[in-house]
């Protein structure tokens, strides 16, 4: 049978497969596995085509360079296989609850802070006030490495604990260390000094310690303001925040295998669980992560509540995110250097799987810069990294293509596309590939500490982050002229677009959006999760006024109306909101979003007044979607 025709059919008929069983799956019928299997099938064939027909061979360097593609694709591969072994398994559902608080534990919950604001630290403290729990079995324990007077002053006026250092070593592994040695709680809570806890926190987590052999129960970290894709990339709430697809998809599936992660914040352990392994690890700047691991490894058990239980603050800007981004990256590495994964004799086979998988995911880094960089050396220098016929290897990726966007779809829900994906991890890959070089080789002068993302920066102007979309510019450039110099090569041999010309464009497009998402927007501009109707009422002239409220944070509370006169904003308001009412001490940066909408930003110092704004906004589920 002649080869092309043969290729057009396995086209056909996998993409058709592929089809009806997703359609099939969407109507309801029980096709996930079979949907993993097939769409394993089509990749594995795909790199059978690849490694069969594709290398170039005739010459080392093209070779060269054609093995080393080869090698970032199959990196790619390995984690789709890991994801497979994953979601083979259906996710338990977790939903127990307290039915009595009487002879449950005593709790100490820890809110770690370093430099964070005053307006971002509030908000936690009374959260964890308002969480339903035993007065007498509570205790608050603010943890301050930044040894502030103005903080030991907060923690004192709501009525909590404050333990300081004078010296910041281990960093915040340390800071939980101090007062693990200080406290004596049977369960130890840790929280970001940004992270909310709802109301109702104990009450879907403690049950789980009855099974006196758990040793930590992990909540999600939620976000109560945009990430800086939703937020720049005018996306908002129609597409996920960049870390709902770990949190709300992934972390379920691992701890089907027993390898739910410690994720540093919205957590419970043991008193016993953490003394098994001599309190927080340190050494590393990912303490979380190989804490949980070594728990585990001790033979814990650990569980996953997939419920928004805790809710704070997504980084704010492009370059706080790829902060954070380099962090964790190079944290992760560091605990496979120092720690170890496959040597961890109590970890099953599976759970050393996944902990090895999440290395290889920052690691990927590298492989997207080769990605971005490989057109070039074609057009270039002339070396050839794939030697195929153009439509051949588009009958053969197609397929390939359409089974990682269904498993994608499938493992998340359809709630997070493939390619928006790739420009959150594009935005990061070369400064994380830079990070993790200096980290893999232990190059000298290489930072390795622990830097705080900045949380509460309340940005109320917009502007381009030009150092952090200086590379993503010049690369883009570069490839408008690559693009030209190829149509010219062709046009001059008389040849059809080839593989290269396809790839460039690609990459074109995803550059471009990766550029936009560092147009950093007011924080004005954006709609943020909670979100309520109001009336407020002029102290003055008794006018009442309709409006649509948007919090940003305890001192930024952002009212929306239909435009008025501005002088009837003049002066003090009260603000009526779900039968409570608030004072309001004026109405800043008021200004015109559009013809038909004015917005402002509500000034608040009354300290009664930020305590029922954070039960009203973040203890309860109450917000209204308008």
């Amino acid at each position: 049978m002649n080869y092309g025709l043969l290729l057009i059919m396995y086209a056909i008929v996998s993409l058709s497969l592929t089809f009806i069983a997703y359609v099939l799956f969407k109507k309801g019928y029980r096709m996930k596995r079979t949907i993993l299997v097939l769409t394993m099938m089509l990749q594995l064939a795909y790199f059978v085509y690849r490694i069969k027909y594709t290398i170039p061979t005739n010459s080392i360097m093209n070779k060269s360079f054609g093995m080393l593609m080869l090698l970032a694709e199959c990196i790619g591969f390995f984690q789709s296989l890991v994801s497979f072994l994953l979601f083979w398994k259906p996710v338990t559902v977790y939903d127990k609850q307290v039915e009595s608080f009487d002879n449950v534990p005593t709790v100490d919950v820890y809110i770690a802070t370093y430099n964070e604001p005053i307006a971002v630290l509030t908000p936690t403290i009374i959260g964890a006030k308002n969480a339903k729990y035993p007065e007498s079995k509570k205790k608050i324990y603010v943890l301050d490495d930044g040894n502030r007077q103005e903080v030991k002053e907060l923690a004192s006026s709501l009525g909590v604990e404050y333990i300081a250092r004078t010296e910041n070593i281990h960093a915040k592994a340390g800071n939980l260390n101090n007062a693990f040695s200080q406290t004596h709680g049977d369960i130890i809570v840790t929280q970001d000094a940004d992270m909310i806890m709802k109301e109702d926190f104990f009450i879907y987590t403690i049950p789980y310690f009855d099974d006196l052999k758990m040793g930590y129960v992990q909540t999600p970290q939620t976000f109560y303001n945009l990430d800086i894709f939703q937020k720049n990339l005018f996306k908002q709430r129609e597409a996920a925040n960049e870390q709902d697809f770990f949190m709300r998809y992934m972390q379920p599936a691992r701890n089907e295998w027993g390898a739910a992660m410690y994720i540093g914040s919205n957590c419970l352990f043991r008193r016993e669980a953490l003394e098994s392994i001599n309190g927080f690890s340190t050494g590393v700047i990912t303490e979380d992560m190989v804490t949980g691991m070594l728990i585990q490894n001790e033979g814990w058990k650990t569980t996953y509540i997939n419920r928004e239980l805790a809710t704070g603050l997504s980084a704010e800007t492009v370059e706080d995110y790829v902060k954070q981004k380099k962090r964790w990256g190079r944290g992760t590495v560091q605990v496979a250097k120092k720690y170890g994964i496959f040597n961890k004799k109590g970890l099953t086979m599976m759970q050393r799987i996944i902990y090895f998988d999440g290395v290889i995911y920052w690691l990927t880094s590298f492989s997207r810069m080769f990605f971005l960089l490989s057109p070039f050396l074609f057009v270039f220098l002339s070396i050839y990294i794939i030697q195929a016929n153009l439509v051949h290897l588009l009958l053969v990726w197609l397929p390939f293509y359409v089974s990682q966007l269904i498993q994608f779809k499938i493992i998340s829900n359809g709630k997070i596309s493939i390619f928006y994906s790739q420009i959150m991890e594009y935005v990061m890959a070369p400064y994380l590939a830079k990070e993790l070089i200096s980290e893999l080789f232990s190059l000298k002068g290489s930072k390795s500490k622990f830097e705080v993302t900045e949380k509460g920066l309340n940005t109320m102007y917009r502007y381009f982050d030009g150092k952090t979309a200086t590379f993503f510019s010049i690369l883009a450039i570069a490839y408008v002229f690559a693009i030209i110099i190829h149509s010219i090569q062709l046009f001059q041999h008389k040849q059809f677009p080839g593989l290269s010309l396809f790839w460039m464009f690609y990459n074109l497009v995803l550059l471009i959006f990766v550029v936009m998402s560092c147009r950093e927007k007011s924080k004005l501009d954006i709609i943020n999760k909670y979100k309520s109707k109001a009336l407020l009422i002029s102290n003055n002239t008794e006018q009442e006024i309709e409006v649509k409220l948007d919090i940003l944070g305890i001192d930024n509370l952002i009212v929306y109306m239909k435009p008025i006169d501005v002088r009837a904003l003049a002066g003090s308001f009260k603000l009526n909101i779900n039968s409570h009412q608030i004072n309001i001490d004026g109405i800043a940066d008021i200004r015109n979003e559009s013809k038909k909408l004015m917005s402002g930003k509500l000034e608040i110092s009354d300290s009664k007044t930020q305590e029922i704004l954070i039960s009203q906004f973040f203890s309860q589920d109450f917000a209204i979607e308008v």
